[in-house]
């Protein structure tokens, strides 16, 4: 469940809140929304500026994989650390070759649920707390469930989603500043597992600047998890960026990573918990993608996840070795 998977993100978040609606989200890019600038990704090769609405260079020389390493990506993807972790279970860098995640259909269902809203910190209940809950990974079009918890931090849902992708979305009333709006992207509840989801306190989500010396655009929004090897423990060395629907990368994007789950100014790829944070993801993000070293000079694409953001708010998604989105846990399959 998404608070037990995030223990160890604890000292993770930078300070953002939530502007806009989620109507906007979930049907959607706003219409009047600027447009970012970033450096185009292409997909071939070659030289020469970038056209159309994304300002920068284009590809430049030499192969790429994926959706190519151009200027941009280059900055984000360049570690020549030997990932740690096990990646026997995925070929890698073909967007064709994504591990089937589909579960044994007896094992699909919507259980009757007592669910808890913990603070992130501290692990206390966090009453009146708003829950959207959408039964797909993505939270696109409608809301299954939107209901609100009690003095306990528990809310009873008839229909809880066993063995399938789901996501949600929680927030506290944004007029007492208490909590940040919080994501969870392509979760999968196990049968048996105790439902828990997690709120940030907005004094634990101010913790992140101040230690890294950065200052969050407040038109942005934060992207974090863990990257997960085949068995689900952390992998090492891998890098990840963010992308949007064009394949571009935001010019103050700035990921970092962390050591022991405290953040490091110094670490330039996933140490041995995992863990990274992606500051200033645009809005019009669509995907999260974790690579890591081919051992070779260039870089293997094991992860993708498709992800929104949301300007002040917090998104997090795990990223599992040759998963595309949600991986299905052993007792589903």
């Amino acid at each position: 469940m998404m608070h037990s998977r995030a223990q160890a993100l604890r000292s993770l978040i930078a300070p953002l809140w939530v502007v806009g609606s989620v109507a906007c989200l979930v049907d959607g890019k706003d219409e009047d929304e600027d447009v970012d600038e970033g450096v185009y990704i292409g997909e071939g090769e070659g030289e020469g500026e970038g056209e159309g609405e994304d300002e920068g260079e284009g590809e430049g020389e030499g192969e790429g994989e994926g959706e190519g390493e151009g200027a941009a990506f280059s900055d984000h993807i360049y570690t020549t650390v030997s990932a740690g972790g096990d990646l026997s279970c995925f070929a890698g860098a073909d967007t064709e070759a994504w591990l089937d995640q589909t579960a044994d259909p007896s094992s699909i269902g919507l259980d009757e649920r007592d669910v808890s809203v913990l603070d992130f910190e501290t692990d206390d209940p966090v009453s009146d707390a708003t829950v959207l809950l959408w039964l797909q990974g993505m939270p696109i079009g409608d809301v299954e469930t939107t209901t609100t918890t009690d003095s306990s931090g528990l809310v009873g849902f008839m229909e809880w989603p066993v063995c399938s992708a789901y996501s949600t979305y929680v927030i506290t009333d944004p007029a007492l500043e208490e909590t940040v709006p919080t994501w969870n992207l392509h979760a999968v509840s196990a049968p048996d597992t105790p439902g828990t989801l997690m709120s940030v306190s907005r004094t634990t989500y101010l913790l992140i600047p101040s230690l890294l010396g950065l200052s969050p655009d407040a038109n942005r929004g934060l992207v974090a998890g863990r990257v997960l090897d085949c068995a689900g423990e952390p992998v090492s060395g891998a890098q990840v960026v963010v992308l949007d629907e064009r394949g571009g990368i935001a010019v103050d994007q700035i990921t970092h990573y962390f050591v022991d789950s405290f953040p490091s100014r110094a670490q330039e790829e996933t140490s041995g918990d995992g863990l990274f944070l992606v500051i200033n993801a645009p809005t019009e993000s669509s995907e999260v993608q974790a690579w890591v070293s081919d051992a070779a000079g260039g870089h293997t694409w094991i992860s993708r996840a498709d992800v929104v953001v949301q300007a002040e708010s917090f998104t997090y998604v795990d990223l599992y070795v040759g998963v595309d989105g949600a991986r299905m846990p052993a007792d589903c399959r």
